[in-house]
């Protein structure tokens, strides 16, 4: 009987979601602009937001953030320009 080979539950992906879409990510740390990058968005003019019961953390660039399933993130525009 053949055996399927081990993987480490913490080399899969998992699905998160940022403002609403659907991406799949390693489990474990990453940093918020390899998130905004996996879903599309320009980490340059954005950071990345997570809100739990009443607080919310705003993630930076280099900042780590712990990727769980489920997990939902929302985009923050870092600045605007008002004409």
């Amino acid at each position: 009987m053949a055996h399927k080979p081990h993987h480490d539950p913490d080399d899969r992906t998992v699905p998160v979601f940022v403002d609403g879409e659907k991406i799949d990510l390693p489990r474990g740390d990453t940093t918020a602009r390899a998130v905004l990058t996996a879903a599309g968005v320009d980490p340059a003019h954005f950071d990345l937001g997570h809100k739990h019961g009443n607080d919310t953390t705003r993630y930076h660039d280099a900042d780590l953030v712990e990727i769980k399933p489920g997990l939902r993130f929302f985009t923050i525009r870092e600045c605007a320009t008002v004409a």
